[in-house]
């Protein structure tokens, strides 16, 4: 996934936030890198760190354009379920597919859907 990142903050709990944009929206997400980025574009690999429950984590939605925003509070991701396998989702962000770990969710294909979570975090990815 690539990022356009165009502020970056010390969190209160020491690690580093960043604050960017890309094709999907504008959103804040923690940074897992070794060093702190530069602001610029960088390619990176999204988580979502923790286990979502369907039906209040994650919820059917009518809107099927892939989006990425963010508050003070929690970051709302829009994409399509492709597949869960054993607690093991792969959702689909317009072009990109990120791995989630889901509870309580039959298996569904090309299911929109709405998340909502604490934290997300992002990866330099190195080529």
């Amino acid at each position: 996934m690539r990022i356009y990142i165009y502020e970056v903050r010390s969190a209160s709990d020491g690690n580093v936030d960043v604050r960017f944009t890309l094709q999907y929206g504008d959103c804040t997400a923690r940074w897992e890198g070794r060093e702190i980025p530069a602001i610029g574009t960088h390619d990176v690999e999204l988580e979502i760190p923790s286990t979502l429950v369907w039906a209040k984590d994650v919820v059917a939605c009518s809107n099927v354009t892939p989006s990425i925003s963010s508050s003070e509070k929690c970051s709302r991701v829009v994409g399509v379920l492709e597949e869960i396998i054993d607690g093991v989702a792969l959702l689909r962000i317009g072009s990109d597919i990120v791995q989630i770990e889901i509870s309580g969710a039959a298996s569904v294909h090309g299911l929109a859907v709405c998340l909502s979570v604490p934290l997300l975090k992002v990866f330099p990815l190195s080529f």
